[in-house]
């Protein structure tokens, strides 16, 4: 079944093993994708990669710090590889 998730509805995707959960406001959709590959697929002006298992949806980051970044409740870490194109765009939000 193909459930289709607005980019606008997006809080976060997590990568687990050889799935990855989108997790939206209304709840998570997981799907058997890998998270390079979604990331390829996604408008970089709207989200970004932060850690080898996380995507965020910029618009939706409450609270963000250089090692970690919150959305909500949800405290997401930002990974060493990730760092210094998270801090580029910390400057840019």
């Amino acid at each position: 079944m193909q459930v289709k998730i607005l980019y606008d509805d997006v809080l976060y995707i997590e990568g687990v093993k050889q799935y990855v959960k989108i997790i939206t406001a209304a709840g998570q959709t997981i799907t058997l994708e890998s998270i390079k590959k979604l990331e390829e697929q996604l408008p970089a002006d709207q989200f970004m990669r932060l850690h080898k298992s996380y995507i965020v949806s910029l618009k939706k980051i409450t609270a963000m710090g250089r090692k970690e970044i919150s959305i909500g409740n949800k405290k997401i870490p930002v990974g060493k590889t990730y760092e210094e194109a998270w801090m580029k765009q910390m400057r840019e939000l």
